[in-house]
């Protein structure tokens, strides 16, 4: 067919097996100078006249190799609107909740704190410290550490604890004796502390200076708290708490599909509950709205059925 490379088809008049536009074609173009098949009845129409139909070797495809002999990429023109974007989500970012402070933790080797105390202390250091308000998310336990990691001064008669104006860096439980608080030195006393009260709570969150001066009524027996000792102790027990919680909830066969962002969801908003001996959690027939997971102690199980009451293995 020439140098044409379009497809070209018998004309009306052209003897058989001869095609439009061939040398013994009674037409009288040349192959080179066919076009289309505007000139053959029966046949769509070609291009309009501002349009160009262009060869291979106008393309700049090369025609001297075989189809076949082509690489994939020669032959086959990639169309990148027709294809997906693979596009990477962007990361969700959601809000912590339990924050323990805004100060950083001691990183690295890290050991509690120890200051040995009489038992009847340690009691007391107790039953004060679990009605602190910044507490009493802990448990016994983790109250317990911070009983251990308290330290133990003593203050004669008169001789200051905290004076008006100084950072505070603690908390202090008054275990023998007695603390008078007055507004600075010689001052009316404001109010006396005695044994089992706290003194300047606020003091193990943010290192704010102290409103009035505290002095020892008499030789006094105090229990001090500092707030690197809360801050590396509750960081620490708050991350063990959340990795606690997350492994109970992976061990759940109802969430056993669930991946870890959505477990580390699930464990923020937990909330811990205490039931006294004989009190009930789930009362059969009740509708279920909660899922509860026994984090210490045992729990029972009956069934009562029309006849009488069956107990299931805990």
């Amino acid at each position: 067919m020439g140098n044409c490379s379009c497809p070209v088809a018998a004309k009306p008049g052209c003897p058989d097996g001869q095609e439009d536009g061939s040398p013994t074609c009674g037409s009288p173009r040349s192959t080179s100078q066919c076009v289309g098949f505007n000139d053959c009845p029966g046949w769509p129409e070609g291009p309009a006249e501002d349009e160009v139909w262009h060869t291979q070797e106008e393309r700049g495809v090369d025609t001297s190799r075989s189809l076949k002999e082509l690489p994939l990429t020669d032959w086959v023109e990639e169309d990148n609107e027709d294809e997906e974007a693979n596009v990477e989500p962007k990361p969700f970012l959601r809000s912590r909740t339990g924050a323990v402070c805004a100060e950083p933790m001691h990183k690295g080797f890290f050991k509690d704190p120890y200051w040995n105390k009489h038992r009847n202390w340690e009691e007391v250091l107790l039953a004060t410290l679990s009605s602190c308000a910044s507490l009493q998310r802990c448990g016994h336990e983790e109250l317990r550490k911070y009983v251990i990691a308290m330290e133990i001064h003593l203050r004669y008669v008169g001789q200051a604890v905290v004076e008006r104006g100084e950072p505070s860096d603690g908390l202090f439980v008054v275990l023998e004796g007695s603390v008078v608080q007055q507004s600075c030195a010689g001052e009316p006393v404001l109010r006396v502390f005695g044994v089992g009260e706290v003194i300047n709570e606020y003091a193990i969150l943010w290192r704010a200076p102290c409103k009035h001066t505290l002095k020892a009524n008499k030789d006094t027996t105090l229990a001090k708290l500092c707030r690197m000792d809360y801050i590396n102790l509750g960081s620490r027990i708050a991350f063990k708490r959340r990795e606690t919680r997350q492994e109970w909830l992976r061990q759940a066969k109802l969430l056993e599909m669930m991946d870890d962002e959505g477990i580390a969801k699930l464990a923020d908003v937990l909330t811990s509950r205490t039931y006294k001996e004989g009190a009930k959690i789930i009362t059969q027939g009740e509708p279920g709205e909660e899922l509860f997971i026994l984090a210490s102690g045992e729990a029972s199980v009956t069934v009562r059925t029309a006849d009488h009451k069956v107990g299931l293995p805990t």
